[in-house]
Parts: C-alpha cells; structure tokens; sequence
C-alpha cells in the first residue's frame, strides 16, 4: 500500500472517529456521563472500543505489522515515566478517582484503547512512513479529538481553544514518553499514572 494511501486512510479514519464521537457524546448527550467516568455509560465504553478497533485496523493496514512491533518491553525510563505521569495525576481535575478496582480497570481501559491509537497507530507506524511529521500530527489529533469530549466542548470557544491545546501539548508529551523508553509501555504507563486523581472525592455518577 503506498504511503498516500496509508496517510489517506490514517484521515478518513480519524474523520470517521471524530465525526461518530461528536455526535454521540455532544449531539446525543452521552458525554456528561462519560466525563463523569460513570460505570453504567455505555459511551464510556464504546467510545475506547472504537478506538482500538481503528488503531488495529489501522496498525495492519501500515505495512501489515502486528501489535508486537509497538514494544512492549521493560525500560529503566518507565520509572522516571510513570513517576512524571504520577505528578500531571496530582493536577488533573478530569481523571479517575482511585477509590476502587472498577475506576483502576476503567483508567487502564481508557488509556490503553488511547494510546493504542494516537501513539501506537499514528506515532509509531506512520513514524517510519514520514519521519519527525508524526509527531506534530498524532499531536494535533489528540488535540483536535478532545473537542469530542463533553467537558471541553461545553467550555465555549475559549474553553475549546485552550483545551485543544492543552491536549495537543499533551500529545507531545505521550509521544515523548513512547520515544524514550522505546516501548508501548511508556505511553500506556505514563498515561495511565496521568489519569488518576490520588485523594480526590468520588463524583455521583450519571447514566446516559
């Protein structure tokens, strides 16, 4: 498959993704819920589920390499990752609430279907189709995605501009954490410690 193939491809996808995420959790109403990482939101789980079916597809698509050419190996860099993440968790107002095993299994869900797209599909493969270019366009495809997402949606034009960049800053630096341990685990890891929010109260839960 040629590279403007797999570039057209990785587009439509992640217009496909945007366009089903929008209208579910903002033009269907389902985001309030998932933002609230209620259990009973069945958009919580739907949404991660879409994005590891499009990163799988999409990983074979990118000169048919499987899963395993992510990395999934042991670095002395996850420390320092995981340690780093810990402390973006201390500030994070969004994240899962670590006072059960259910939101511990939801944050590893959340971030693994996460990771397995931008940076495992978007970083890592197209990183050997088109050199340094992955990283600005995982990047802003992160960014980008998170106008999906209830929370920064309902922040009006100055909410979403700056959670855009709030996100694509991150994306950057998920990137960064893939690159120096060489291993999926970096990005999984470092996002997961990143999304959890050590001595916050449990919110009251909504359904759909």
């Amino acid at each position: 498959m040629s590279l403007n193939i797999q570039l057209l491809s990785a587009l439509l996808g992640y217009c496909v993704l945007w366009g089903i995420s929008w209208w579910a959790a903002i033009g269907r109403g389902w985001g309030p819920a998932e933002s609230d990482h209620a259990p009973t939101s069945r958009w919580l789980y739907l949404r991660r589920l879409l994005l590891a079916m499009l990163a799988i597809g999409g990983i074979y698509l990118v000169g048919g390499q499987t899963l395993a050419a992510l990395g999934w190996h042991w670095s002395p860099w996850l420390l320092l990752i995981v340690a780093v993440g810990a402390l973006m968790g201390a500030k994070n107002k969004g994240g899962f609430v670590p006072n059960g095993i259910a939101p511990i299994v939801l944050a590893l869900f959340h971030t693994f279907a996460t990771e397995l797209y931008f940076r495992g599909y978007l970083f890592h493969h197209f990183t050997g189709l088109i050199g340094w270019w992955a990283w600005p366009l995982s990047a802003c495809a992160y960014g980008g995605y998170y106008l999906t997402v209830h929370t920064v949606w309902a922040g009006g034009k100055r909410g979403r501009i700056a959670g855009m960049l709030l996100f694509t800053t991150l994306g950057f630096v998920f990137a960064g954490f893939y690159t120096l341990s060489g291993s999926f685990l970096g990005a999984w890891l470092g996002h997961f410690a990143a999304v959890l929010r050590f001595g916050a109260r449990p919110r009251v839960h909504q359904t759909l």
